[in-house]
């Protein structure tokens, strides 16, 4: 999840300089897109499904499924309203500058606050969960 945010996040970077620069060919453009929708499809796309199936138990998981996908429709939602506005006051290239920031915070808060479930009863999982996002076993 981390690697994947982190590329999503440089490909905005690169999108940005290229629409501010225009430092490389026309082509370049959408093979940074191309790049930007895979990082993001096996990653910040797919690993939320993912967790909620490993990290929930039998009872709970419809409905954290379903808070999953509410959050994920609301949060692209949001996005496309705020990117009309936000294109106009700091341009396009701007635009993907703040989107690329707010991805390298979000890697790093991902960081901090995901546990690994790999391998792991879910009783213990939830036991890890109960401590705090920020408890890490030493």
């Amino acid at each position: 999840m981390i690697c994947s945010t982190l590329m999503s996040s440089w490909c905005m970077a690169v999108l940005g300089s290229l629409l501010r620069w225009s430092w490389a060919s026309d082509w370049a453009v959408a093979l940074v897109v191309v790049i930007y929708c895979f990082s993001y499809q096996v990653g910040p796309n797919s690993l939320p499904f993912v967790l909620t199936s490993e990290t929930f138990g039998p009872q709970a998981r419809g409905v954290a499924s379903q808070v999953v996908v509410t959050s994920m429709f609301l949060s692209n939602f949001l996005l496309l309203i705020l990117f009309g506005p936000v294109e106009d006051q700091i341009g396009l290239d701007g635009t993907f500058f703040l989107f690329s920031i707010i991805g390298f915070v979000t890697a790093i808060f991902t960081y901090f606050t995901m546990k690994e479930t790999k391998g792991i009863p879910l009783d213990e999982i939830q036991k890890m969960y109960e401590k705090g996002f920020l408890y890490r076993e030493k």
